[in-house]
């Protein structure tokens, strides 16, 4: 503003000084005042000139500024490209390598399931390929931050060559402002007279000829930096179009991945159900071998029993053939002689004591004590002789089975209320240390145990249905309410101190479960 009202200024000085001054009646002061003026005029007017100028050098400037930032833009477009082609390529290689975690032949998922001969080797396939999978997602994180990066260097561009962009349109119209007040001067100019005005004039229309040069090369550069900017948003509209055809084709790999990622798990999980169905057939199996051996052991005890009853019934007619004969000699004794009938009736009678059998003295009360034959049906098999006491009875009852929780009242106060086997509960300690010392068998528990750990204890005896384990379970019986027992378990029985639905309180009867054959489970209340 203060130029433009100092160009004005002169302007009106320069139109007054050519109006008061009429043609042929300037005097030589006039015509030296006029020159003095027209010199002050050209000074202004090359003060002006070197304004325009120097607009004219900076709008070349912030025009040069904005070509710089324009190929910035270029080179980190084209690298945003490569990054983003290279963000494809991870992604890609990511989602084939997950494809190939589900999908892959001879080394795949439901390899890595149930292909695998033990635990440790299938830890370390999968640790593979959770690193394989790792290693894709770092590249693809990196790539991602690269890319991100460059995306800000270019819109942080874009931001200087929107400022370089506006100082452009400054620099315009500067220039269109120094151009208007040189075109007032020249207005002014044209009103001086001859000489000194078309001396001027020359001088202006060169300048204005360069000055049009000028402005045609800016022009020019004007027009190609706005084709430029035209291309370059041609440019991103086809960027944002690809990127959104890349974001399509990775959601849809995506689905894919997934889907085939439900079909490997529906693949496991059959894999599983088909485990289970075998563990089950397998389990089933032993227990029909288990129904075999248990009906085998009940034909034996049977053939055994019969065996027996075979010697006793043979014992017993050769009990009768001895009696039959020392009556047959006492009948004959008696007819020898009469005087002496006292002293031979006693002798064969001493005989007979002497040689009775001692079958015929002492009835057998059990099975495994036969009368000694001398045939084969009489004699008992090793098995049967050295049977332990867990044989049961007719009743289905061990042959050591208490008839009540009687049997004595042992002191515990002397064993410690803790165990270094388990943390049991103190009373349930002081019977495992009791029964340790007693039996000299190391007591046992689990977390998850029957009731809970801290209330039951197994004593592994080994074998099948020792004469150890029979010994301390009818002691643990026979103390139940001292040792505030729940129940027992050994051999296929159960011993409860409540009634239950097999049986009476205190006794023993079957269980059926096939299990607790080499260990005794003692299960104690609160």
């Amino acid at each position: 503003m203060p130029r433009r009202v100092v160009v004005l200024s002169l302007f009106c000085l320069f139109a007054a000084g050519i109006f008061v001054l009429p043609a042929g009646a300037q005097t030589t002061d006039e015509v030296r005042q006029k020159r003095a003026e027209i010199s002050r005029v050209e000074a202004r007017l090359v003060r002006l000139q070197a304004d325009v100028g120097a607009a004219y050098a900076e709008y070349e400037r912030a025009v040069d500024r904005v070509e710089a930032l324009n190929r910035r833009i270029d080179a980190t477009s084209e690298e945003l490209i490569a990054a983003e082609r290279e963000l494809a390529e991870a992604r890609s290689a990511l989602e084939a390598q997950a494809a190939r975690v589900y999908t892959s032949g001879n080394v795949g998922f439901l390899d890595v399931l149930v292909g695998v001969e033990d635990f440790s080797e299938f830890a370390a396939r999968v640790e593979l390929w959770v690193r394989l999978l790792q290693a894709q997602q770092e590249r693809v994180e990196q790539v991602r931050e690269v890319r991100a990066e460059l995306a800000a260097r270019q819109r942080a561009l874009e931001e200087q060559r929107e400022e370089r962009m506006a100082l452009v349109e400054r620099a315009a119209e500067r220039r269109a402002e120094a151009v208007r007040l040189e075109s007032q001067a020249r207005e002014y100019l044209t009103s001086l007279n001859g000489e000194l005005r078309a001396a001027i004039q020359a001088q202006v229309f060169a300048e204005r000829a360069a000055r049009e040069r000028q402005e045609r090369i800016l022009e020019a550069r004007r027009v190609e930096l706005a084709e430029r900017i035209r291309r370059q948003a041609e440019l991103a509209q086809q960027r944002a179009a690809a990127r959104r055809e890349a974001a399509e084709r990775a959601a849809a790999e995506r689905a894919a991945a997934e889907r085939a990622a439900e079909e490997a798990q529906r693949r496991a999980e059959l894999a599983q159900q088909r485990a289970a169905e075998a563990a089950a057939r397998e389990e089933a199996r032993r227990r029909a071998e288990l129904a075999q051996q248990r009906a085998a052991e009940r034909q034996r005890r049977a053939e055994l029993a019969r065996q027996q009853a075979a010697a006793e019934q043979a014992a017993a007619e050769q009990a009768q053939r001895l009696a039959a004969q020392e009556q047959a000699a006492a009948e004959r004794a008696a007819e020898q002689a009469a005087p002496v009938e006292q002293a031979s009736y006693e002798a064969p009678v001493q005989t007979r004591q002497q040689t009775v059998p001692a079958a015929q003295q002492q009835q057998p009360p059990a099975p495994e004590q036969p009368a000694p034959q001398q045939s084969a049906p009489q004699q008992q098999p090793v098995a049967e002789q050295s049977a332990p006491a867990e044989q049961p009875a007719a009743s289905g009852q061990p042959a050591s089975e208490p008839s009540s929780s009687g049997g004595g009242n042992p002191n515990l106060s002397g064993y410690p209320t803790s165990h270094p086997n388990y943390p049991w509960q103190p009373h349930v300690a002081q019977v495992a240390h009791h029964i340790e010392q007693k039996f000299g068998v190391t007591p046992t528990s689990y977390d998850g145990h029957s009731p809970s750990g801290d209330l039951a204890i197994d004593f592994m005896v080994g074998g099948h249905c020792s004469q150890l384990g029979w010994d301390i379970a009818n002691y643990i019986a026979a103390n139940a309410d001292a040792f505030k027992v729940d129940y027992i378990m050994f051999c296929d029985k159960f011993y409860s101190t409540f009634p239950n639905w097999n049986g009476p309180a205190y006794t023993w009867v079957y269980w059926g479960d096939g299990a607790h054959y080499d260990h005794v489970h003692v299960s104690f209340k609160p």
